[in-house]
């Protein structure tokens, strides 16, 4: 249909003179217009259309050859429906199609700002939460239940350096990665851990007993004094963790000072429990 009503424009194409004012030609090209969907050549062909058949209508009133002047204009009306329903529809189609690539840009957005905001949230080294991260986490925590508490570790491997040395320089950020999959493995998926410091690391419990807060965190640090147990390397090596706890009854204030608190705890004894 597009290459016959291309060559409808050609110089050395021939149409009859009887054709080019035949109506049911004239209606049969509107018709390939509005089909293939071009518009303004739709609306050009119904000018046409309208004026031959008005044409008709004044000269040949009274002869039985052409349609009623009524029919006509039912005809030219149906012809002028298509066409505006066929705009409709483009329009429409644009419309949709404006509005799913917003939905998609915005959800990719979204989802890009989500994982953005998630990688900032997290120590590449341990894929652990960063310091910031755990410590905004704690702070958001609600006042504990009645005979519950808000129990707070922070452990320190104090022969970092020896363990690299003996694993390797190349190969402190496994270890570290080691040490951190300890932890996680014995953490469950509501606890807050974290990567506090180059050497520590920072646990919180929320509404827990205090008894089991201590039993917990004890099985904690056994485990990490166990990390390197199963090495393939004939070599032993061991991890000596300190570890800093507090406990608290009631939503946590002032955890700035509490974690200085800790941290020189470590610094002054060698294992508080």
């Amino acid at each position: 249909m597009q290459d016959y009503l291309d060559s409808l424009g050609g110089k050395d194409v021939f149409i009859p003179v009887n054709f080019r004012t035949n109506l049911d030609y004239l209606s049969f090209n509107l018709a390939m217009y509005i089909a293939l969907g071009d518009l303004k050549r739709a609306k050009l062909a119904n000018e046409v259309f309208s004026a031959e058949a008005e044409k008709r209508r004044i000269m040949n009133q009274d002869s039985a050859r052409i349609l009623s002047a009524a029919d006509l204009r039912s005809r030219i009306y149906n012809l002028e429906s298509e066409i505006e329903a066929a705009e409709r529809l483009r329009q429409n189609t644009l419309f949709a199609a404006v509005t799913i690539f917003v939905l998609i840009s915005l959800i990719t957005g979204y989802v890009l700002r989500k994982k953005h905001l998630a990688s900032k949230a997290i120590d590449p080294v341990t894929q652990l939460l960063n310091a910031d991260t755990a410590i905004n986490r704690i702070n958001a925590l609600d006042t504990p239940k009645p005979g519950r508490a808000i129990a707070i570790a922070i452990f320190d491997i104090s022969n970092l350096r020896e363990i690299t040395g003996r694993l390797g320089v190349t190969k402190s950020d496994a270890a570290l990665r080691q040490i951190a999959q300890t932890l996680q493995n014995t953490t469950r998926g509501n606890d807050i851990l974290g990567r506090f410091g180059t050497e520590q690391f920072i646990l919180c419990l929320h509404n827990i007993e205090e008894r089991s807060a201590r039993s917990f965190f004890e099985r904690m640090q056994a485990a990490l004094d166990t990390t390197f147990d199963n090495n393939v390397n004939d070599q032993h090596i061991s991890v000596d963790s300190k570890m800093s706890i507090f406990i608290a009854n009631e939503k946590i204030s002032d955890l700035n000072d509490i974690l200085n608190e800790l941290v020189m705890s470590i610094d002054m004894n060698s294992r508080v429990v």
